[in-house]
C-alpha cells in the first residue's frame, strides 16, 4: 500500500535524512527544512540514489500540511538545479515533543491530526505511533496491544472510510494552505541560499535549543495553547 503504519522505525542508513530528531529536539519548521536541505545537498553531491526523508509532524494541522508540501517543493527544486537523477520519498512520523506520558487518549487525537496532515500534505509513507510510544521509549517496555491496534486502525479509518488519499494534492488552490506553503518556501529558500555553505552543527544546535526553550516558556505561560498539555489537561 501507499502508506506504512508502524509502531517504531529505526532510522539509520547512508541514504536517509532523519529530521525527526531535529523536530523532537524543538526545532522550528524553518530550522528543520534548512537542516534537511544541507543534508540533501550533501547526498546529491555524493550522487546518492533513492533518498529517504523522514520528518515528524505535530498536531498543528494546517501548518503541517504546508510543511510537507514545502519540503517536497524545495527538494524537487534542489534536484532540478543540480540536474541530479536522484529521487526521494517522504516518510512522516507522529511528533513526540507534544506527547504526554500520562494522558494517552489525548495522544491519540494528536497522532490522528498528524497523520491527516501527512496524507493531505502528500507524504509517501506514514509511521503512526501507538498512543503510549513515548512511555515505551522512556521505560523500554513494549507498546500495549491496544496502542498498536489503534495505530494501525487510525490509518485504515483515514484511508478506507474518509478516503483522504483519493485526490492528488487535495490542498491545491486553498488560499490559506497555499499562502502558508509559499511563506515557508520563501523563508527557507532565502536561508538556504545565504547559509547552507557555512553550516555549522554546533551553532545550529544552540539555535534549536533556544527555539525549544522559547516554545516551552510560551506554553508554561499559556501564550500558546497545546490541548492536553497546558489546556484541558487531565489532572
Amino acid at each position: 500500500g501507499k502508506y506504512l503504519s508502524a509502531v517504531c522505525t529505526t532510522i539509520d542508513s547512508e541514504n536517509i535524512i532523519n529530521l525527526t530528531s531535529v523536530h523532537n529536539a524543538g526545532a522550528s519548521i524553518i530550522q528543520e527544512i534548512f537542516y534537511g536541505c544541507t543534508q540533501f545537498i550533501e547526498l546529491l553531491n555524493k550522487a546518492t540514489k533513492n533518498i529517504e526523508v523522514h520528518i515528524s509532524l505535530d498536531s498543528l494541522y494546517f501548518t503541517n500540511i504546508a510543511k510537507v508540501r514545502a519540503i517536497r517543493y524545495i527538494f524537487e527544486k534542489l534536484l532540478e538545479e543540480s540536474k541530479s537523477t536522484s529521487s526521494f520519498t517522504i516518510t512522516a512520523h507522529n511528533s513526540l515533543r507534544e506527547q504526554t506520558l500520562f494522558d494517552p487518549w489525548v495522544n491519540m487525537l494528536r497522532s490522528t491530526a498528524s497523520s491527516m496532515a501527512a496524507i493531505l500534505g502528500g507524504a509517501d509513507r506514514i509511521s503512526s505511533f501507538s498512543y503510549d510510544h513515548l512511555y515505551t521509549e522512556y521505560t523500554g517496555n513494549k507498546a500495549s496491544s491496544l496502542g498498536v491496534r489503534n495505530a494501525q486502525n487510525e490509518l485504515k479509518i483515514l484511508l478506507e472510510e474518509s478516503h483522504l488519499d483519493r485526490v492528488n494534492d487535495p490542498m491545491k488552490g486553498s488560499y490559506s494552505i497555499e499562502t502558508i506553503t509559499h511563506d515557508i518556501i520563501d523563508i527557507s529558500w532565502d536561508l538556504i541560499s545565504q547559509k547552507s555553505e557555512s553550516f555549522d552543527l554546533d551553532s545550529f544546535s544552540k539555535e534549536v535549543e533556544q527555539t525549544a526553550n522559547k516554545r516551552y516558556q510560551l506554553a508554561q505561560n499559556r501564550k500558546i495553547t497545546i490541548t492536553g498539555i497546558n489546556n484541558f489537561a487531565n489532572p
